[in-house]
């Protein structure tokens, strides 16, 4: 977590290419380490999401996440605050 507004500057600036954290849309395939960054969590919570049902797809040693299936997890079985 960025500590002074030169580190929050500096992730804001990093790459305007990317998304912002926390955006996941549907119809969209994500790399397991993409959802990590755009969640905000680590790997232990997505290991517990997966074991509750979210589907890690892979293709060899890649693992990809469908962003419907991000949404219709965090929409069914996230629990709500």
């Amino acid at each position: 977590m960025p500590r002074n507004a030169t580190q929050v500057q500096s992730l804001a600036t990093s790459d305007p290419q990317k998304p912002a954290r926390g955006i996941i849309r549907r119809g969209e395939v994500y790399p397991l380490a993409e959802v990590y960054r755009r969640l905000g969590v680590g790997a232990a919570t997505l290991r517990e999401a997966r074991k509750r049902g979210l589907k890690i797809r892979r293709i060899g040693r890649n693992s990809f996440v469908l962003g419907d299936d991000v949404c219709d997890y965090l929409a069914t079985t996230a629990k709500t605050v």
